[in-house]
């Protein structure tokens, strides 16, 4: 085949790879076909990535155009934008710890496990970011690492704005080394997925639990391990045992008010047994009110820790309802004088409620939860968790005791309060 000179005219169309060109090899001058040049310089030349001049900079030069960079990664920067498919990177679930010790503190969304490290020395308060700040099903856990956490120090975790926790506004921990997770709808709120607190099963020395489930009346003080008794005013206010108004319920009491304007039924232990401040303690009703007080039928409920079986407190701790009220609300009590807090949480005719009310060793903390418990299977959380510091009944004379009453204030048509049971717990 005859030599082929190479052209520089455009025009004289592209190499076929037939073209013979001049090529020195060993120092001598030799002709080579263009592809076998072609095959020689890709197989058999090698060079340094460093010795490339002229590579680009950004992802964008190498033609990549929907890759997230390290930066929109690690900082969630970029959010109005999609970055890799990801339409909100200030919503990625990422993972690591973040502390706060012995203080309030305000969770950032983003945040996957938040762990209180320091000694407790009161409540503590921290607020959840916005359940919309986080994507549906971010699961963001709570938990004390210092074994510092008590009934009386607890872990208020509370709402960010008009959200919901479980329901209500707030949940707590109050158990040592306890810990909860909570798990966002990506809108408004959040929910448990675990019981943010358990209390003691058994008795040890100062400290235990009593649990009575109420499978019988009693007017002379043998009511169940209390001693428990009811007592009642007014045509019609006999309570009863009662068939349960559903399966999660066995054993409960009925206490009516009876047809009188002023008629009231309660179950009790002695109002006058237990002195706070020398014993952390801490009792749990759980209660039911099949139709509402209103505005025709009036009165008052008191749920707690309670020093008289016939008339409102003067000294206690409790959850207090009356049908002025849009929420429970939460009621320390000495000698007549009151501080009140309210619950955040409406009550709902033939709902379940848990209410749980503790007192701290010192008697200068009481501590409220009240929250829907329909079914006794689910593990209470503390909801709706609130604190008061003052007018706590500690001094001589200011004694009280476990109790559960309703007291009528006006109408003739009988309103019922269902309890199933009380629990007690001391130390």
């Amino acid at each position: 085949m005859a030599d082929t000179k190479i052209s520089a005219d455009p025009t004289a169309g592209a190499f076929d790879g037939t073209e013979i060109i001049p090529v020195v090899q060993a120092g001598a001058n030799k002709k080579s076909a263009l592809s076998a040049l072609k095959t020689w310089v890709l197989t058999g030349l090698t060079l340094a990535w460093s010795s490339i001049t002229g590579t680009p900079t950004t992802l964008s030069g190498y033609g990549i155009t929907d890759a997230a960079s390290s930066s929109a990664l690690s900082t969630h920067t970029g959010a109005s934008t999609s970055v890799h498919g990801i339409a909100d990177t200030s919503k990625l679930q990422t993972y690591g710890r973040t502390t706060f010790s012995n203080a309030d503190a305000t969770i950032s969304a983003g945040t996957h496990y938040l762990a209180q490290i320091g000694t407790m020395s009161a409540a503590r308060t921290v607020t959840l970011p916005a359940a919309s700040a986080v994507p549906v099903g971010f699961e963001l856990i709570i938990g004390d690492e210092s074994g510092s956490v008590t009934s009386t120090n607890t872990i208020i975790i509370t709402r960010a704005g008009s959200d919901t926790v479980n329901g209500g506004t707030s949940t707590a921990l109050n158990t040592a080394y306890g810990r909860t997770t909570l798990i966002s709808d990506g809108t408004s709120k959040w929910t448990l997925a675990t019981s943010a607190t358990t209390l003691p099963a058994i008795i040890t020395g100062d400290k235990g639990v009593m649990f009575d489930d109420i499978f019988n009346v009693t007017t002379t003080g043998n009511g169940g391990p209390f001693g428990m008794f009811t007592s009642n005013g007014g045509s019609g206010s006999t309570p009863s045992a009662t068939n349960p108004p559903d399966a999660s319920a066995p054993g409960i009491i009925q206490l009516p008010s009876g047809s009188g304007s002023t008629g009231r039924c309660g179950y009790f232990c002695s109002p006058v047994t237990l002195r706070f401040g020398s014993l952390a303690q801490s009792v749990t009703w759980r209660f039911q009110l099949p139709t509402l007080l209103d505005g025709t039928e009036s009165g008052a409920i008191y749920v707690g820790f309670l020093d008289s079986a016939t008339v409102a407190p003067a000294d206690g701790a409790y959850i207090y309802w009356d049908n002025t009220q849009a929420n429970f609300r939460y009621r320390t009590r000495s000698n007549s004088v009151e501080t009140d807090a309210d619950s955040g949480l409406a009550p709902v005719a033939a709902t379940w409620y848990a209410a749980t009310v503790s007192i701290n060793a010192a008697g200068t903390l009481a501590s409220f939860s009240v929250e829907a418990n329909n079914s006794r299977a689910t593990a209470l959380t503390n909801a709706n968790a609130g604190t008061i510091s003052t007018n706590i009944p500690t001094a001589s004379g200011r004694d009280t005791g476990l109790g559960i009453n309703m007291i009528k204030s006006a109408g003739t048509t009988s309103r019922i309060l269902y309890v199933d049971y009380v629990r007690y717990a001391w130390g």
